[in-house]
């Protein structure tokens, strides 16, 4: 890829308590080129604080919801008239670790041209070594151009579980752990409080909602995918990505036989 690389943050603010300015500050403070980031928030109508933190941000105004969670349908809103090579999905409660995200990400660019090629980067947002579910997708344009981003047929619970499968079979999951950042909830650590967003978006309800419909999305063999990432320095991308679908697909296989065999 030549040309520079522009990188569209979608983030979903919920009733954030400090607004959701600070979160926007840190981001583009800590880009290297904050000008080719497009920043676009979604606000929800009666969040007075976030609207009028964000008058003259770009924005989606959303109405509040009725009994279920809204994030997969703001993070979808958002990105229907995002103009980035790369989508990047965030939530209030993540952070850049160090400046230069962007870099990171335009490294990449560099090697898989977005516009070209279907795929989703897994950055660390989570302290474990062997994570590769993807929580905050950073989509290619050419990904979401040919899937979309999230099936709109959930409203927040198992979407992440989800699409970390869909991508892996369908196009490729791209390793970016190396870029770091700060997840800052109760499942992560426990010494965060929960905020009104993850309270309500983590709700009993909404676990069995989002379940449900990836039960029926999903078959239980291919549930237990063993999902590995593309190194970010592979040349051939899909061909990589090929060769990790080939050999889950044999293991699926034969992890399958072996369980019957012990029945």
């Amino acid at each position: 890829m030549s040309e520079l690389v522009k990188i569209s943050i979608l983030h979903a603010t919920y009733f954030r308590e400090k607004g959701p300015e600070e979160v926007r500050s840190a981001w583009l403070e800590a880009a290297t080129n904050p000008e080719r980031v497009e920043y676009r928030v979604a606000v929800t109508r009666t969040d007075t604080l976030a609207l009028s933190e964000t008058d003259a941000s770009s924005r989606v105004i959303v109405e509040p919801p009725e009994g279920t969670s809204t994030t997969v349908r703001n993070w979808n809103s958002l990105a229907i008239t995002a103009t980035g090579d790369f989508l990047f999905v965030i939530a209030d409660d993540l952070f850049p670790v160090k400046r230069g995200w962007d870099s990171d990400l335009e490294k990449i660019a560099r090697m898989h041209d977005p516009c070209r090629n279907s795929y989703l980067v897994k950055v660390a947002d989570s302290t474990s070594k062997s994570d590769t579910k993807v929580r905050h997708p950073v989509a290619s344009r050419r990904f979401y151009e040919k899937y979309g981003l999230w099936w709109p047929g959930y409203s927040g619970m198992y979407v992440d579980s989800d699409l970390t499968l869909f991508a892996f079979w369908r196009a490729a999951i791209i390793d970016g752990r190396h870029i770091r950042f700060n997840h800052i909830n109760p499942i992560v650590d426990n010494e965060f409080e929960a905020s009104l967003s993850f309270s309500e978006a983590n709700s009993e309800s909404e676990y069995t909602r989002g379940k449900l419909i990836f039960n029926q999305r999903w078959p239980r063999f291919l549930q237990g995918t063993r999902v590995s990432l593309v190194d970010s320095n592979a040349s051939l991308l899909h061909v990589a990505s090929l060769k990790l679908k080939v050999s889950e697909a044999f293991s699926i296989v034969f992890r399958s036989r072996f369980l019957n065999w012990l029945r």
